[in-house]
């Protein structure tokens, strides 16, 4: 059965485009090789699929995306972040940067200047200050 042009690329970008299916995937459906789904794709200038959104899903579940976004709004750490989904706190930072654009970091920034409490790493609720005991001596904290 011969296939026109045209078919090919409606079918490529019906699957990468609203389906976002990977060039495997594809493949398989049309019994063809990955790379000449590859070359296909390339022609007629379709970019990969998205695969993160889709996966992530698949694996966590449905509202995975949402219960994300809902944990990084209230503040929680990537570390706790990680242990309630099951994954590292590398993992965690990796889907961060992919569902916001930015590093951790610099969406604790951004929220802390538009008046939303922001807590960064390494940052303290008060600032405490340890002056070093002389020989003998017992000193207590000094908040500043």
């Amino acid at each position: 059965m011969k296939i026109n042009r045209n078919t090919i690329e409606k079918i490529l970008r019906d699957n990468i485009e609203r389906r976002g299916l990977c060039d495997h995937e594809i493949a398989q459906m049309l019994n063809v090789g990955t790379t000449t789904v590859n070359c296909w794709r390339n022609r007629f200038s379709i970019r990969p699929a998205e695969k993160f959104h889709r996966r992530f899903r698949e694996k966590y579940g449905e509202v995975a995306e949402q219960r994300f976004r809902e944990l990084v709004e209230q503040g929680v750490s990537l570390q706790e972040i990680g242990r309630r989904f099951g994954f590292s706190r590398e993992y965690a930072r990796q889907v961060h940067r992919k569902l916001y654009g930015m590093s951790y970091r610099e969406f604790a920034k951004a929220r802390g200047a538009e008046g939303k409490p922001a807590r960064v790493k390494g940052e303290k609720q008060t600032e405490r200050q340890t002056v070093r005991p002389v020989r003998g001596e017992r000193r207590e904290p000094v908040v500043a």
